[in-house]
């Protein structure tokens, strides 16, 4: 079995391997591996398991089009004051806003510079089409945290332990969820004994783990269940079931306070509204899971073409995109 440092040599000579993706992103990754739990990362998911080929592609693209672009990107996010998986999930989305701005037939596109002195919010992308500017903010919107979580925990099992994780597992969270409640209410001791559960029913051939507990959420104790089944018949997946309709509130909520986020910006840096201006949505979905189904996204574009001719008739220079 390989251990964390044969894992950590693995990832950087998978990263040599491409030298645009290399020049981006070693820096943060090389920052990133000194922290704990730092398989627990998008990126270094995708380099491990050999899905970088999206990534390659878009800075290829962003680079063919203007050299500089993929520069300023990498400038920006080397002075954000966030965590560094903050920084590498934002270049990320912020690399598919572009590679969708140029799709669109934009010239002239540039990073706006942010001004920490002046205290000013601004948008991310200025570019032109025609003889108009445009100015575009990338909102970078993900699965419900708990789940995202828990998977990314179990990545740290499955690098670790490969043969072991090689069956189905089909993660059910209690679906009588109070729709606020939030990930800094569930304790963080929890999900790891979910995850350490799951690894000992694994090696045990158990057929499922559960856990329950209490928490509390609107000053209200509930009562919750985690529960992993497990399916030594079926080919390594990760299936996540139940409250779904509580998730996709909490993801239009998110949505919706992305979206006021990304108006104060436009506001503040644009105020005599002449530009026109772009909410690009960039929606992840959790790396090896299932999360949502093809109800799930028609149910989220529905939501979004709602939100977007809301917003329209509001302000006519105003459109929301979904990458």
């Amino acid at each position: 079995m390989p251990t964390l440092e044969n894992l950590k040599d693995e990832l950087f000579v998978k990263l040599d391997k491409n030298p645009l993706l290399r020049e981006f992103f070693k820096d943060m990754l090389v920052e990133r591996v000194k922290h704990e739990s730092w398989l627990e990362n998008d990126l270094v998911y995708a380099v491990l398991n050999d899905r970088t080929e999206t990534v390659a592609h878009m800075l290829d693209s962003v680079r063919k089009h203007n050299p500089k672009l993929v520069n300023e990107l990498a400038e920006s996010l080397a002075y954000k004051k966030k965590e560094i998986d903050d920084k590498i999930v934002d270049g990320l989305a912020e690399l598919n806003g572009l590679c969708y701005i140029i799709k669109q037939g934009y010239s002239d596109i540039k990073k706006i510079k942010v001004q920490p002195k002046k205290k000013l919010k601004t948008p991310d992308f200025v570019a032109k089409r025609g003889e108009k500017f445009t100015l575009f903010e990338v909102k970078n919107l993900r699965a419900p945290e708990i789940f995202h979580t828990i998977v990314k925990k179990m990545t740290l099992f499955a690098f670790l332990k490969p043969q072991r994780y090689q069956f189905g597992l089909e993660l059910t969270i209690d679906p009588h969820l109070i729709p606020h409640e939030k990930l800094q209410d569930l304790n963080s001791k929890i999900i790891s004994t979910f995850v350490e559960g799951i690894d000992n029913a694994l090696s045990n051939r158990l057929t499922s783990f559960e856990v329950e507990y209490d928490n509390l959420a609107e000053e209200k104790t509930i009562h919750r269940t985690l529960r992993c089944n497990i399916d030594y018949d079926r080919p390594h997946y990760i299936s996540c079931h139940g409250g779904s309709p509580v998730r996709m509130s909490k993801l239009f909520k998110k949505t919706s306070n992305g979206i006021w986020n990304a108006i104060e910006k436009f506001n503040d840096f644009d105020t005599d509204n002449k530009h026109d201006k772009v909410i690009l949505i960039n929606w992840t979905r959790l790396s090896g899971c299932d999360h949502f189904n093809d109800k799930h996204s028609r149910s989220y574009k529905k939501y979004l073409n709602r939100v977007n001719i809301l917003f329209k008739s509001k302000n006519e220079n105003l459109r929301i995109e979904l990458l």
